[in-house]
């Protein structure tokens, strides 16, 4: 399961993924991206909080299949907040490795934030939508 909903509008997406998440919603999720990055048209960075996630499918041809969204220009940097299940773990550097994606793993949201920050200073914390982010309540947030 995920839900996929803009952070910061036009230029920051928030993925989560909690429970068993499927091929079935690696697609859906795909699509919905896919038509974020369009209605953006910039570069859009993506966070993905993989905290809640208990595994992620390992078919991995038919999961290189549904990621074709990884070779959009739009695409920014990928950056995850980590999950402590081995398995997802593994299937995450696989995808990472098969589209050569602009990744980084981090342990906390504090720390996702002062890394897109750092990569953009320009991101407009202020618009940050922080009721997507459940688990995460004293988020320092940059200001411009």
């Amino acid at each position: 399961m995920y839900s996929l909903d803009w952070l910061i509008p036009n230029k920051v997406a928030y993925a989560r993924v909690y429970g068993r998440h499927t091929i079935e919603d690696m697609e859906q999720a795909n699509a919905d991206f896919e038509g974020l990055l369009h209605e953006a048209g910039q570069t859009v960075h993506l966070i993905m909080d993989m905290r809640a996630a208990e595994n992620l499918p390992i078919q991995i041809k038919r999961g290189q299949e549904v990621l074709e969204v990884a070779k959009n220009p739009n695409l920014g940097w990928v950056v995850s907040v980590g999950s402590s299940n081995e398995i997802v773990k593994y299937v995450g550097i696989m995808i990472v490795k098969i589209f050569r994606l602009r990744f980084q793993r981090l342990g906390n949201m504090q720390d996702v934030i002062d890394f897109l920050h750092s990569l953009d200073p320009s991101l407009d914390w202020s618009a940050a939508r922080t009721e997507l982010l459940i688990n995460d309540t004293e988020l320092r947030l940059p200001v411009a």
